[in-house]
């Protein structure tokens, strides 16, 4: 595979450097399927970047499967490219592996004969067909963001350098200031969970409700009823976040679906609830994956735990000291609203991107 790659990268050098370059206007363009724009995460980090640069710099593009990749590029200088957008469950294993290579790879020649700086993004680092399809798309002298440290992840599996994780997801500012997650006092749970219970996770949350029970606690878990469950919506998830004292973030990685290859599945994801429940006030609890002391502090930012009988410590501590959990979970708020700003996001990104700066 590095072998190929190598190849590859020769070819989009080539390309890149015989094509007529001209100086052109910034232009963010991002691209998500119609459910893609659905998502808490593709919204924000789209109305984060319009803010950051400008509204009329940054540009929507709602893919679908006709649109070439031409046209869904344009005339760009910088295209947000998710590894996510135009990835077919409903094909069989090989057709949706090569469907995915190919796209990242039309991306990346028509970013190379444009002058297109592609900025891969990978939730799911460890998911092969979409950590591979990033590489492809940014091989030319593109960069990814991605939720996994990289340091964490065996060299073999990184097949170039420029890469920045983990990261906070961004939000944008009117986002921020329209939670209220100042407000600690009255909150109507003590401790919540939202998401999608499967694998190790479904284990781990069954274990925090029958201790809960036991000790006379409330856990209230949301979320879909499998992968292809219905979501809970974007507003009833910052109502319930900004209901709950304290919110659970758990950053197993998820188990491979049919026909897929998780690789390194020991690596853990910083998953995007861990900025969403600090940014609502809450008190969050977490494991520990790799990379999350750079930018949240455990004991000052959030309580690390490690297995369910540290969470039924935590709350029965709460009960004799609240506002020690008060203290932590408004430190946490203020490092959120730093590190999931607008700026530091963007700035963070804009820097990595060295000499292919959007300015």
């Amino acid at each position: 595979m590095r072998v190929f790659f190598i190849l590859f990268q020769v070819l989009v050098w080539f390309i890149a450097a015989i094509s007529p370059r001209r100086k052109k206007a910034t232009e963010l363009r991002f691209s998500a399927g119609a459910k893609g724009w659905e998502l808490l995460a593709i919204n924000e980090i789209y109305l984060s970047a319009s803010e950051w640069l400008s509204p009329e710099k940054v540009t929507k593009v709602v893919y679908r499967e006709s649109l070439s990749v031409r046209d869904e590029l344009g005339a760009c200088s910088h295209f947000f490219y998710d590894a996510g957008t135009g990835y077919d469950q409903s094909k069989s294993g090989l057709k949706r592996k090569l469907s995915c290579y190919f796209r990242a790879l039309k991306i990346c020649l028509v970013g190379a004969l444009r002058g297109i700086t592609v900025i891969g993004f990978i939730s799911d680092f460890g998911n092969r067909n979409l950590r591979v399809a990033g590489f492809i798309a940014t091989a030319g002298e593109g960069h990814i963001v991605t939720s996994t440290s990289p340091r964490a992840v065996p060299p073999r599996f990184l097949l170039h350098k420029r890469i920045s994780g983990p990261t906070l997801m961004p939000f944008s500012v009117k986002t921020v200031e329209s939670i209220n997650g100042n407000q600690w006092q009255d909150r109507e749970r003590l401790i919540s969970f939202v998401g999608t219970p499967y694998g190790v996770r479904a284990n781990f949350l069954q274990e925090i409700s029958e201790a809960c029970a036991e000790a006379g606690l409330e856990f209230s878990v949301f979320g879909r009823a499998g992968p292809t469950g219905e979501r809970v919506s974007n507003g009833e998830y910052w109502r319930i976040h900004t209901n709950s004292t304290f919110t659970i973030a758990l950053n197993f990685p998820q188990p491979a679906a049919t026909g897929e290859i998780v690789d390194f599945p020991e690596v853990e994801n910083l998953v995007g609830r861990v900025t969403e429940a600090v940014v609502a006030g809450c008190c969050l609890l977490s494991d520990m994956p790799a990379g999350i002391e750079r930018l949240l502090r455990p004991h000052e930012h959030f309580v690390p735990i490690e297995t369910p009988d540290d969470v039924i410590e935590v709350l029965l501590d709460y009960s004799k000291r609240p506002e020690f959990y008060e203290t932590i979970a408004r430190s946490g708020r203020l490092q959120a609203e730093a590190l999931a700003g607008t700026a530091f996001f963007w700035n963070s990104l804009n820097t990595a991107l060295g000499k292919h700066a959007m300015f």
